[in-house]
């Protein structure tokens, strides 16, 4: 009980400091950088802007809960040149999103897309970024618009030679694997690399997965493990994507055994 206590008090502190940081230091920070977005009269500078900006921002996010949370990263990246790429990801919290940028900063990868739910358009400052970046926002409901986003999402980030981001269990914590949005980016983006990406927490997460159940990360390891995949594999099947969170968990133990 006590050391359960200790863990809320401590994520309420470390809420409470978070968001002083943000009123404090990070909306003026934003308004600064919508000021210099307003002076860029041309889409492609705006879009790099906002890229560069999101990706900056992303990263000292990261770098603030690991701090705050107490949390331990663990990388198992075999040396990589990433090229543009669909980065290919599970999705077990709400923190994946800097979690993966810190990846793509970490393997030189300038440029980084999303496929994104449509509520994630409007959050403060986090909704502007993703529309600024070129971001397709999906229903999730069935909507035969959504492969249409997706598609043109990926054929822009084609031509943009960006990479592009995708959490094909659809949502946090999903057991089922989503095979559309994945094989539609495949179309849009035949020359991309895939990046392959398992995130996994030890003790694995349990129940909510939201900002609000950061909590449960106090204190806890990330082991980031990721691949880019081989051209040789049957990647354009069901089969190989509901078996390709396994192959990447085998990867990360035979790397805690050597």
């Amino acid at each position: 009980m006590v050391a359960r206590f200790k863990a809320w008090l401590c994520f309420f502190l470390a809420f409470v400091l978070a968001w002083c940081l943000i009123l404090g230091c990070i909306l003026p920070m934003h308004l600064y950088a919508w000021m210099r977005y307003r002076g860029a009269t041309r889409l492609p500078e705006r879009t790099r802007f906002a890229n560069a900006w999101h990706l900056w921002w992303g990263a000292k996010i990261c770098t603030l809960t690991h701090a705050l949370l107490g949390i331990r990263i663990r990388w198992i990246i075999p040396p990589i040149q990433a090229p543009p790429c669909l980065v290919l990801a599970n999705h077990e919290s709400t923190l994946d999103v800097p979690e993966l940028i810190a990846l793509a900063l970490r393997l030189g990868i300038p440029e980084l897309r999303w496929i994104a739910k449509i509520q994630a358009r409007a959050f403060p400052i986090v909704g502007w970024m993703t529309m600024m970046t070129g971001c397709a926002y999906v229903q999730r409901t069935g909507d035969p618009e959504d492969l249409a986003r997706v598609r043109a999402a990926g054929e822009r980030a084609r031509v943009d030679g960006a990479s592009i981001a995708l959490f094909y269990q659809g949502t946090r914590g999903g057991k089922q694997v989503k095979t559309g949005g994945f094989w539609t980016l495949l179309d849009a983006m035949p020359t991309h690399r895939i990046l392959s990406v398992g995130l996994f927490w030890d003790p694995p997460m349990e129940g909510g997965r939201t900002a609000l159940h950061a909590y449960q990360v106090y204190g806890r390891t990330l082991t980031i493990a990721a691949r880019l995949v081989s051209p040789n594999e049957d990647y354009r099947t069901h089969a190989w994507l509901a078996s390709e969170l396994d192959r990447l968990r085998a990867q990360a133990a035979d790397s805690t055994h050597t």
